[in-house]
Parts: structure tokens; C-alpha cells; sequence
């Protein structure tokens, strides 16, 4: 039943270890990497009419967290002087929960407002928002 999230700490554990394993120490490309097997397969979940396909896009999701959790972290400790990187960890676990209460009450907007016209609105919207913060991360965050 916990199958992906042992897969996902395993990963995290092994990427934890060794950041140069892929990507040859580039840890952005990395934290891109899982985001983006993230971002590919969620949308999959509106298709997924088998629990067989349904455990393969909770399996690639979870894979995609254990990739890029570790190298993420290590950029964000890198990013600060060590005097600073509890507040920058405090701020990033706050962004997070607040990026997840606003994805929320977007999804159920989106819900509410695109139910009629197209029932895959949140799954392609979800994944449209991803990408383009993925592209973001790409673009603004120094190696």
C-alpha cells in the first residue's frame, strides 16, 4: 500500500548520498527532472481507469519527488550564509503550504467554473501552472 513513498524516501536517500549520480553534480537539472516526471504524469490520472494505471502515475509521481527533494534542499542550503538557512527553510515550507492552500481553491474554481464545458479542465490546468513553474525554476535559479 506504501509502495511510492518508499520509493520515494529510498531515492531521496540515494540522491541524498551522492547529488552527482545524474546530471554530473548539476542538481538543478535534477530537481527540474523530478518536478517535471511530476508535472508529465498527473495529468495521466484523469485517464487512468485501472488501478494498475493509477498505481504506474502514483508511482512516477512519488519517483519524481524522491529525485528532486535532495538536490532541491542542497540548493536552498546553498543559497544562504549557514546562519541563515533555517529562515530559508522556514520560507520555503511556508511558500509550500501556502502555494498548496492556493492550488486548492484554484482547482476548485477551476472545478466550478469549467465543469460544464470540460471535466478535464483542473488535471490540464494543474499541469499548464506546473510546467510553467518548472520553466521558472529552469530560468531564475543559479546553479
Amino acid at each position: 500500500m506504501y509502495y511510492h513513498n518508499t520509493t520515494c524516501v529510498k531515492l531521496k536517500q540515494i540522491f541524498g548520498l551522492n547529488p552527482n549520480v545524474f546530471f554530473l553534480g548539476k542538481r538543478k537539472g535534477l530537481t527540474v527532472l523530478g518536478y517535471g516526471l511530476s508535472t508529465a504524469v498527473k495529468p495521466l490520472m484523469y485517464i487512468a481507469s485501472t488501478w494498475g494505471m493509477v498505481l504506474g502515475v502514483r508511482f512516477t509521481d512519488r519517483l519524481g519527488k524522491g529525485v528532486r527533494t535532495a538536490p532541491r534542499d542542497a540548493l536552498v542550503a546553498d543559497s544562504v550564509t549557514p546562519e541563515q538557512r533555517g529562515k530559508a527553510f522556514g520560507l520555503h515550507r511556508a511558500m509550500d503550504t501556502f502555494g498548496a492552500v492556493v492550488g486548492i481553491i484554484s482547482a476548485a474554481v477551476v472545478v466550478f467554473l469549467w465543469q460544464v464545458v470540460n471535466p478535464a479542465a483542473p488535471f490540464f490546468f494543474g499541469a499548464i501552472m506546473a510546467f510553467v513553474a518548472m520553466i521558472g525554476f529552469w530560468v531564475l535559479i543559479r546553479e
